[in-house]
Formats: C-alpha cells, structure tokens, sequence
C-alpha cells in the first residue's frame, strides 16, 4: 500500500483552474495578456495624474505641521504661527482635493476601452 502524493493534482473538469471556472473558454492567453497589459497602461497613466498636485499637497501639510508644531512648543516663535500652521495644513488638504477631483474628471471623461481604442 503506498501513501498518497499530496503535491500532485488530479485534474478533474471541476478543478477551480479549469477554463470553465475562470471564463477564459473562448480567448486565446495572448489576448488576455495584451488586455491585462492594456489595463494595467491605463491605471499607470490615471495615478500619474496631477501628481505633482498631490505632491505638492503633501508637502504643504508637512510644512504646516512643522510650522505648527514649532510655533506652538518653541520658545520665541510668535504665536500666530499656529493659524499659519493651520491655514498651509488647510492649502495641503486643498491641493489633496483638487487633484482627486481632476483625476475622477479625467477617468470619467476617457474611459477604458478593453478594445484599444482611442
């Protein structure tokens, strides 16, 4: 009597890996592949934009905290820094939101197309 394999797979039709579970019965793989790599352009494309306002708004909300934090536990620093703190905080988070609402304008006026065209 021999143990059985637990490394080998029988292949059944019901296998999870079988064309009919995955839908993949009626495309050839390089089309999948040229479609994936299709997809996968479009996303790259769509986070790069208006990435140097997002940047930019990152970096507004690090200087407005360290502003803030300096002005509010330095000795010497006026107070008002606090409110400029605050106000460059509030221009980051702007910035954030400018860019996110572009970005959705921009998706929703060029779609993907599984087709490849433009």
């Amino acid at each position: 009597m021999t143990a059985p394999s637990f490394g080998a797979r029988a292949s059944s039709p019901h296998s999870p890996d079988s064309a009919e579970k995955s839908g993949l019965e009626g495309r050839a793989p390089d089309r999948e592949a040229a479609d994936l790599a299709r997809k996968s352009a479009y996303i790259d494309s769509v986070r790069a934009l208006y990435r140097g306002t997002r940047n930019a708004g990152f970096v507004a909300c690090l200087l407005g905290t360290l502003i803030l934090v300096g002005s509010r536990y330095m000795a010497g620093v006026p107070g008002w820094g606090v409110y400029l703190g605050a106000a460059v905080i509030a221009v980051g988070w702007a910035l954030f939101v400018v860019s996110v609402f572009k970005r959705a304008a921009w998706v929703r006026a060029h779609p993907f197309d599984a087709n490849g065209r433009t």
